[in-house]
């Protein structure tokens, strides 16, 4: 039995492409309530964008604080430890990163106290303090004020990795 030209085809899940939004006319009504709810979904993870810790206001504050520390980690650090974003491939090998000092328990008081630690020991000029030894050959001599080392530390605690020893 042939349908005549004019006649509504009949079936189940039928509806006339005139009503109802295209989802509902190409896939049925369920496919609407999917779409309404990656829709509320995806509204909901642009709301929470702020909350993942992207770039904001207190952000560019401590950035303009700790401009004078990162600005002589790179002048002074850099030869030898990566730091940030600034020489992610550079740095020796052997030495730990900004990031890894950072994050580790003691991060706080290994940047506040680094002139005194080996190798610092023999390249960091301080006001009071003269090395006991020369510098090694390839290394230049630095010298800073205590409030330089302040500023390092204040700038190397910010590159702090919540991943590493959680």
């Amino acid at each position: 039995m042939k349908a005549s030209p004019g006649a509504r085809p009949r079936g189940k899940g039928w509806r006339p492409r005139s009503s109802g939004t295209w989802a509902e006319t190409a896939a049925g009504p369920r496919a609407a309530i999917r779409i309404a709810t990656v829709r509320a979904f995806l509204l909901c993870g642009l709301a929470l964008v702020p909350l993942l810790g992207l770039p904001h206001a207190g952000a560019a504050a401590q950035g303009r604080e700790t401009a004078p520390g990162k600005a002589l980690a790179i002048r002074h650090c850099a030869f030898c430890h990566v730091i940030g974003d600034h020489n992610k491939f550079g740095g020796i090998g052997s030495t730990p990163s900004f990031q890894l000092l950072a994050s580790m328990k003691d991060g706080a008081e290994s940047f506040e106290t680094f002139f005194a630690r080996l190798p610092h020991l023999s390249f960091v000029y301080l006001p009071d303090r003269t090395p006991p030894m020369g510098p090694p050959v390839s290394m230049p001599d630095v010298h800073i004020t205590y409030e330089d080392v302040r500023a390092i530390a204040a700038f190397a605690i910010t590159l702090k990795d919540p991943r590493l020893f959680d």
